[in-house]
């Protein structure tokens, strides 16, 4: 009975501070870029719809991508799961087209904590010149934030809407995007405590450097800000061998860095197939490792 009853007062606890962490995230630089920007995925570049609800890739008709980003060790109960649908339409008479798309994310922290998102999408893609395009987007949706009960406690659910905007300048090697994203800055309040989703702003720009007939450089950036003090700031040189192997990482300044490598867009049947993979390691002060893997797929046509 003194066991069962030191358990429940620990677990209590324990999913007291974890929450406290989660509200805290508004005004801490450290934790800002696990929480504020949901997990940030380390392949960003491979679906910058993760950040912004602009269309920069007008080579497809219709794509779906799926990613699943899991920490090992002692962490190794959160996991982000992404999916993502878009489709091309063309507009009449125009050199542009228009994309509806929608997605879904569910965040899982350990076995009794879930953040999920579901969203609409739509885009708009204009040719300014022959080389030149630019393009605007924004989605709508909901976050939910889900608390299941335990001997600790009990549970709680809560729901808010949220939206994102974006647009992007867009060239054949060139491309640079500003995104806004928690656009409403939604409180949501899934047991006891509110939590401020604060709104933050993206910049993210990517280069392609050709250095043979065989080898590409791709170089991707990626600066979230959600004010002068409180910021993320990623950095993803990629090498692109025979336009079909990509080879890189991704590093998070004072955050982790990520080791990748994947077959982007190879011909499968009447599809175009990518896979990736890649692989995180904490270079920051934390005690405790919170090493990740993440796998991404994408079929488009």
């Amino acid at each position: 009975m003194i066991g069962t009853d030191l358990y429940n007062s620990l677990f209590s606890i324990g999913r007291k501070l974890l929450l406290l962490l989660l509200c805290s995230s508004a005004i801490s630089q450290k934790s800002f870029s696990q929480t504020l920007n949901y997990n940030q995925l380390d392949q960003f570049f491979n679906n910058r719809y993760t950040i912004s609800p602009v269309a920069t890739d007008t080579s497809y008709q219709y794509n779906i991508k799926a990613d699943n980003k899991t920490q090992t060790g002692l962490f190794a109960g959160v996991s982000k799961i992404y999916f993502d649908g878009d489709i091309k339409i063309k507009k009449n008479g125009d050199n542009g087209f228009h994309f509806l798309g929608a997605q879904v994310s569910v965040n899982k922290e350990g076995s009794f904590i879930k953040r999920n998102r579901v969203y609409g999408r739509y885009g708009i893609y204009q040719k300014l010149t022959s080389s030149t395009a630019l393009s605007a987007g924004v989605s709508i949706g909901a976050i939910n934030y889900m608390f299941q009960s335990s001997q600790g406690g009990s549970g709680g659910s809560d729901i808010t809407p949220d939206a994102s905007i974006g647009l992007s300048l867009v060239t054949k090697k060139f491309q640079f995007g500003i995104s806004s994203q928690q656009l409403f800055q939604p409180k949501i309040k899934p047991i006891d405590q509110t939590v401020v989703l604060h709104r933050f702003y993206n910049f993210n720009a990517s280069y392609l450097f050709s250095i043979t007939n065989d080898f590409e450089l791709e170089i991707n950036g990626l600066l979230q800000l959600l004010n002068s003090e409180t910021k993320s700031l990623f950095f993803a040189p990629l090498l692109r061998i025979k336009d079909l192997f990509k080879l890189g990482g991704n590093y998070n300044h004072n955050q982790s860095i990520a080791f990748i490598t994947g077959i982007e867009k190879f011909d499968f049947n009447d599809y175009k197939l990518s896979i990736f993979a890649s692989y995180k390691i904490p270079t920051n002060d934390i005690s405790v490792p919170d090493n990740a893997i993440e796998l991404f797929l994408s079929i488009q046509k």
